[in-house]
């Protein structure tokens, strides 16, 4: 989903949600998510879903700009298609010649190193408690 350069959500789906659910039991996620989100969302409102599982409304994932609309599930194909004439020459960040050039910055770089030893250390103590609970 996160490959399409126009991405809608149904609104009235209360029960839909969306995440990387393999991030809850200890996998990284697969399909492009680990390069893709960051770069839609940022690395920071991405870490959770990536390093957590935290699974999100589609409100929420439409606020955090992983899709590009939130419309009635009547109206998705026709907003989807308003969207695709509105914008003939659409393109992603990772459609963009950028790499990971991003990265570069002190400050970026500082901060995504922050961010993954808060998740890591988030990681280590769950994983430490699943091991006790199968110990004893």
């Amino acid at each position: 989903m996160m490959a399409c350069t126009g991405r809608f959500v149904s609104s009235d789906n209360k029960t839909a949600k969306v995440g990387l659910p393999e991030a809850l039991i200890g996998l990284l996620p697969g399909a492009g998510g680990t390069q893709r989100l960051p770069r839609l969302v940022g690395l920071m409102a991405a870490s959770a879903v990536l390093l957590q599982g935290k699974q999100l409304s589609a409100s929420e994932a439409h606020a955090m700009g992983i899709f590009h609309g939130a419309v009635p599930s009547a109206q998705l194909i026709i907003e989807a298609k308003k969207w695709i004439k509105a914008n003939p020459k659409a393109k992603q960040p990772w459609d963009m010649d950028r790499g990971l050039s991003f990265l570069a910055e002190p400050l970026i770089l500082h901060r995504v190193i922050k961010c993954l030893q808060v998740q890591m250390q988030w990681l280590a103590k769950k994983v430490s408690e699943i091991i006790q609970l199968c110990v004893i």
